[in-house]
């Protein structure tokens, strides 16, 4: 499992983008019920070519 924090919501969309702790890079999730800028969670880490891609968010 990864770590990250919220960084950013989409606006039309149920997504957000977090940044994780060790890449330093942003990283394309579904965005659960609950969860604001700034939260720190916990994600399933998958790489895909067109980016990276988290599954499986929970909060810390």
């Amino acid at each position: 499992m990864a770590t990250g924090t919220i960084v950013a919501f989409h606006k039309d969309k149920p997504i957000c983008f977090l940044e994780d702790d060790q890449l330093k890079k942003r990283v394309l999730v579904l965005r659960p019920e609950g969860l604001e800028i700034g939260d720190r969670v916990s994600y399933q880490l998958i790489s895909s070519p067109t980016g990276l891609i988290g599954i499986s968010v929970k909060r810390l």
